[in-house]
This record gives C-alpha cells, structure tokens and sequence, in this order.
C-alpha cells in the first residue's frame, strides 16, 4: 500500500509528524507500506512562489506581529475561501501530475495550505482515493486544516476536535490521537536520568537544564541562558542552538559561570530530553509533545501569534509548565524550581506526564491504513460486481 504524504519545511513540526508516521509503519507493519514524503509547495507551486516557504521563519522570527496578523486575517471565511482558490489554481497542474506519477493508495496532509488544493485535483482525476489530513497544531488551529470533503481528520487534542466541530466537520471525520512524536521517544523510556546523563557525558550529581528554541535556534536563547546562568542555581546547562550558526558560535566563546554544553542540530532529541529535569522553549507543538511523553518539566518563554497561543494555555492550565517570557523571569523561575526542598518541580513532571500521548503515531498510522483499506475493499467490489 502506497502512501504519499504532502508535507512543507514551513516550520519542522509538519516534517517531523510525518517522520513519526513513517517510523510508526516501519516499526509496526514492516514491508506493509511505502511512504513517499514530498514538499508540495516545492513541488507544486510554480517559482518564484514556491520559495514562499522560505519566509516562515525570518517572519515569525523577525516580526512574529506581521504573522499574528496574516494569521487571523486569512482565518477568516473571505480570505480563506480566495486564498484557497488561488493556491489550487496555481498548483493544480503540478498536482495533478505528482498524483499521476505517484498512484497513491491514499494521500495524507500534514500542512494545511495542501488540502484545498491536493482535494481539488483528487476531485477531477482520481475521487476514490481516500484523503487524510493530521492536525499538528494543538489547539489554536486554522480553518485551512479542516476540509469537509477529507475522508478523515486527525487532530491531536480535544481543543482541535471542538474546533473542526466549529467549522462544519462531521464528527464521523474527526479523530482524536495526540501529535505524532517520534517512535524513539518510547525507546529511551525506561533508561534512569542518571543513566542518559552519563550517556551524554552530562554530570549525574546536579540537575540539567535543557534550553532549545526548535531547529532554527529563533528567539532571545543567548540571553536567557545568560539569565540561567546567572541564576544562583546549582545546575548543569545544555543549550541546542539548532541549525543558528551564529548562536553556536556565540554561546561557544561565551566564558559561563556554570558548567555548559552547547551544540548545534541534533538528531538524538529524545536522548536530551530524556536526560534533563528542566526544559526551557518556545511552545512549539512538537517539542511540548515530546516533552510532555518524557515526562519533562516546561518553561515557555515564546509563542508564535495566532497558532501557539492556544499551546501556551495548555501548557499553563494542565499545570506541565510555566510561561515566562522575560529572559530574567527565566533565570528566577529556575532557581525556585530547583531549590532541594521545593516539591513544585516534582508536581509539574507529573503533570506533563499525565498530558502525555505516547502512542499518537502509531494510532494515527493504523487509522491512515484502515481508511486505505476500506477504500481499496470498496472498489474491488465495484470491479467485481462490473465483470
């Protein structure tokens, strides 16, 4: 069975949700399924538009209030419903030909902007391929995700759910499974933190503090690790400035006051995660999920405007995390947590942990199947019923 999954480097979440799908076929039905993963907007939007993507991150990054207001503006009915016309005028023959090449048994959204246009094609040359949209959004979810003509919608929180509700999908359509995280989250488990830290050459006899700001290292990370550092704390520091060179090299030649490890992109997330007791981030979807099945401890110092507002609520209300959005709030928050003889660092873990949906790739990919699985049981009906 053949699965094309249409996915955009518009921020990693949609990349890693559908890395999380795959690994959960490979793990679970091996030799069952092969998965194709293409960037539509690379793919399918004729240039120069389809280096738009390119702009997510310097925009959310550099002036996050421009996002907020391109966000809630298109998520109206009026710009949504011309905004959606124009990205399939401009993508369909390119759709339409990717569709062809590839002859999927199913087709599977991770990206809200592939919907109108992947459906609208799907429509004029192959109607009976079934079509599935996972939600990676966790509560403040735009109207481009919900389609009432895909097969099935996953979403990842009850808070999503209520939300396709809002915009008119059936509640047959829509699935609750939690974010697809990656299946090596579950790997590392039941390793001890003593154990991982001294894996990852960390000290076993304080704790570790994990700041990370997604793969592009955005936002103010240098200034809140100064304010970490300088917090009184007995504590060892690890910051990942991800794919930001410039941070790497600033927190490299930086003379810290405690002890420090920085690095750059890494692959071993789960490994990191697993080995600190404190974690310090932007409210990104896919890194409060993973915390979330470590059973770890959040800071939230940032949120993009409009999708992750909803996260940071979350977060705060469910009692997994704090949000602190001043670099020197950062630093007194820590060392309040960390104090031996407070129980607060304790009920948060445990919080997190009671949040957590350790299996959402694996359940996401078995409703993918039996969606596919259907359709293929229906037209080999029809084909045996015509002969």
């Amino acid at each position: 069975m053949k699965i094309l999954i249409l996915f955009s480097d518009t921020g990693g979440g949609h990349r890693s949700a559908a890395e999380a799908i795959i690994s959960a076929y490979n793990l679970h039905w091996p030799g069952q399924f092969e998965s194709q993963m293409v960037d539509f907007l690379n793919k399918c939007i004729p240039p120069p538009l389809n280096r738009g993507g390119n702009l997510y991150r310097p925009t959310v990054n550099s002036a996050s209030w421009l996002w907020g207001f391109l966000w809630r503006f298109t998520n109206h009915p009026y710009p949504y419903r011309y905004g959606t016309r124009m990205m399939a005028r401009l993508g369909q023959r390119r759709m339409r030909a990717l569709i062809v090449a590839e002859k999927p048994d199913v087709v599977v959204s991770v990206h809200p902007l592939a919907n109108h246009l992947a459906l609208s094609v799907l429509a004029t040359i192959h109607p009976r391929i079934p079509y599935v949209i996972v939600v990676t959004d966790l509560f403040s979810a735009h109207r481009t995700w919900y389609h009432p003509k895909a097969d099935l919608i996953v979403v990842p929180t009850t808070g999503a759910y209520d939300l396709g509700l809002q915009y008119g999908i059936s509640p047959e359509r829509l699935k609750v499974t939690g974010l697809p995280v990656h299946e090596r989250f579950l790997e590392e488990i039941n390793i001890s933190k003593v154990e991982m830290k001294a894996r990852l050459g960390l000290p076993t006899d304080k704790p570790v503090v994990l700041l990370i700001s997604g793969g592009e290292g955005m936002g103010p990370v240098f200034s809140i690790a100064q304010a970490v550092a300088h917090s009184g704390a007995a504590l060892h520091l690890v910051v990942i400035a991800g794919r930001n060179a410039g941070l790497k090299a600033q927190l490299e030649k930086t003379n810290w006051p405690v002890s420090t490890t920085t690095t750059g992109f890494v692959r071993n997330m789960h490994e990191w995660m697993r080995a600190a007791d404190l974690l310090i981030t932007k409210a990104g979807p896919g890194t409060i999920s993973e915390a979330l099945i470590s059973g770890l401890p959040m800071i939230l110092f940032d949120y993009i405007p409009g999708q992750e507002e909803g996260n940071v609520t979350f977060v705060v209300e469910t009692g997994a995390g704090r949000m602190v959005p001043i670099p020197v709030g950062v630093g007194e928050t820590v060392y309040r947590l960390l104090q031996p003889s407070n129980p607060e660092l304790q009920r948060i873990a445990q919080a997190a942990q009671q949040q957590a949906r350790p299996l959402a790739a694996r359940d996401t990919a078995d409703l993918i199947a039996q969606v596919a699985m259907k359709s293929m049981s229906r037209v080999k009906v029809r084909e045996e019923k015509a002969e």
